[in-house]
């Protein structure tokens, strides 16, 4: 791609009309179609000002280092989260939960109640790791941490012993650690999210 090439795919891109973008550069609408058929090249300050208004430094524009995508090629899109190793490992969880728990439920119904209610719980987590796209982990969390909370209070009471105290501290304790680091994820997930401030021309 020649400089002539550039100065016009940056044009194009930046969404000028060659009147208008002669208008911005305070030259003639003829030294802008000479620019883009390579009949002359512009001046230094001209190129300078070109960078400031098409946000890209001068190698960029002169030298074509980092070309800029050509008005006709669409802007690539961002690869879904399955694709990553982080939803692929998810979705894997997901279909072992799914698994484990159909074969719980199966076995617990002619065995014990209590195995089919684990079962249950497996089958539960591993549709919530596939149906949930993001922060499955802290959903998941949460949704084991509350109930242990909830019949926490309860525990010595049908323990009758006294690591029953520590085991419900513990768990407080953990809840706490644990709003702790759901607060900084989805802080951090945030931050990292929000659109950078393009620079002023």
């Amino acid at each position: 791609m020649t400089l002539a090439e550039r100065i016009a795919a940056y044009r194009v891109k930046t969404g000028l009309s060659q009147a208008k973008f002669a208008e911005v550069m305070e030259v003639s609408r003829q030294s802008v179609s000479k620019w883009e058929t390579g009949a002359s090249v512009p001046e230094l300050e001209k190129l300078v000002q070109m960078t400031e208004l098409f946000h890209c430094t001068l190698d960029e524009l002169v030298r074509g280092e980092s070309a800029p995508p050509t008005p006709s090629s669409p802007a690539p899109s961002p690869a879904p989260e399955a694709s990553s190793p982080k939803g692929n490992t998810q979705r894997i969880l997901g279909f072992v939960l799914l698994a484990a728990g159909l074969i719980g439920v199966v076995v617990g119904l002619a065995v014990h109640l209590l195995a089919a209610a684990v079962g249950l719980y497996l089958l539960l987590t591993g549709v919530l790791c596939l149906v949930i796209r993001r922060h499955a982990e802290i959903w998941i969390l949460w949704i084991n941490l509350l109930p242990l909370l909830f019949l926490s209070p309860r525990l010595p009471a049908v323990l009758r012993w006294e690591a029953a105290v520590w085991i419900k501290w513990g768990l407080w304790l953990f809840a706490a650690a644990a709003a702790v680091w759901t607060v900084l994820t989805l802080r951090k997930e945030r931050k990292n999210g929000s659109p950078e401030q393009e620079p002023q021309g």
